[in-house]
């Protein structure tokens, strides 16, 4: 697998790139600060984020508008929403109330309100709509609550350094786990051990619902006799890129797609598309560095 530097398709990252590093330092610390505390209830006061960061709290929501191009409060509501969106999907079984509480909101109440205002939905539609659409339903909600809607992040992806490898084939051991996107069964696949995991499923499944779609999330085997998946020699459109958000990870799908769109070849019918996730530290800011490959046709 290409180990190369990921692309980061962090808007905040790349808004934070052009400071000097002191400021770049400060306002990392803000950001990482809002992230860290958006289930805290009440949650910390403006002057309390500024503090934390050694920002002016006179001068904190201009320079926060200057360099994010959006007022904290925006900036902290779409963190909101975003974590809320994930959950109800994620987590069927957590009660909306409970949900509202970790994501920031003081009540199902409040939380109620902010989906009617902001997407027009409740919590019940959210997860109907998951469970007949699957994540196309999805990706559509989170598009007001991203970077995505002003188009930042696919200006960003349209830098995306891609190229084609050849792997030869490969043995691994992987488990099913239908409609995922949670990343904890990513560590629970062993991602924890310091190991590259594979998430992948057949090309051929794509036209289906995702609930029938057979996505699966393993390892490298050490030995064929380990192994349950054998993946056949192929020529993948490859892409390595560090992203924090479901509408990162949307926006990456389809820079990948738009690039096979600008090539003279097209994705082989029986191969697979994988996402391979790489060890790091930065899990716990919710920070992935994830490898695209797809699998083309060759010559």
């Amino acid at each position: 697998m290409n180990h190369s530097q990921p692309f980061s398709l962090i808007p905040e990252e790349q808004l934070l790139s052009s400071l000097s590093p002191l400021w770049k330092k400060r306002f990392r610390r803000a950001i990482d600060y809002l992230k860290s505390t958006l289930d805290r209830l009440p949650p910390p006061s403006w002057d309390e984020v500024a503090a934390h960061a050694a920002i002016s709290p006179y001068h904190f929501h201009r320079m926060f508008r200057t360099v994010f191009q959006e007022p904290p409060g925006q900036y902290l509501r779409r963190l909101r929403l975003q974590a809320v969106l994930y959950d109800l999907v994620i987590y069927p079984d957590r009660s909306v109330t409970e949900i509202a509480l970790s994501c920031g909101f003081s009540s199902s109440q409040s939380l109620a309100k902010a989906l009617r205002r902001e997407l027009d939905t409740s919590a019940k539609t959210i997860r109907f709509r998951f469970l007949q659409e699957g994540w196309d339903a999805i990706e559509q909600l989170l598009l007001p609550t991203g970077r995505k809607e002003t188009g930042l992040e696919q200006s960003i992806a349209r830098d995306i350094e891609f190229h084609i490898q050849y792997y030869p084939a490969r043995a691994l051991s992987v488990r099913h786990y239908p409609q995922t996107r949670d990343w904890e069964k990513v560590l629970e696949a062993g991602y924890g051990s310091g190991t590259d995991v594979y998430g992948l499923f057949p090309m051929k499944d794509m036209d289906k619902p995702e609930k029938e779609q057979a996505y699966r999330i393993g390892r490298l085997a050490d030995s064929e006799a380990e192994a349950n998946l054998i993946l056949p020699a192929a020529t993948y459109l490859c892409c390595r890129v560090r992203l924090n958000s479901l509408v990162a990870y949307f926006t990456l799908w389809d820079a990948v797609y738009s690039r096979v769109l600008s090539m003279d070849t097209e994705p082989d019918p029986a191969g697979y598309a994988i996402e391979v996730f790489h060890y790091q530290d930065e899990w716990q800011k919710d920070i992935m560095d994830i490898t695209i490959c797809l699998t083309i046709k060759s010559e």
